[in-house]
């Protein structure tokens, strides 16, 4: 079943913290989660993500979300 990923509140700031509640939820690291993706991203890229200091593309969203068996809608 899929949880509720994001809230009113789409910042990348708090975009990032959802992506980084529901990483640490499942147990993987930032490196698990970036070789998971289609076109894989370095342990500093999702760091970088779940700061808020890089904004997620869609795509790369759906993934993330898709992995981490959570929904954005």
């Amino acid at each position: 079943m899929y949880n509720r990923f994001m809230t009113l509140d789409t910042s990348s700031k708090a975009i990032g913290e959802r992506v980084r509640n529901a990483r640490e939820g499942k147990g993987l690291t930032q490196t698990d989660l970036g070789s998971k993706l289609k076109t894989p991203v370095t342990a500093t890229a999702v760091s970088l993500y779940e700061k808020g200091d890089r904004d997620i593309g869609v795509e790369a969203l759906t993934e993330i979300a898709d992995i981490l068996e959570v929904s954005f809608e």
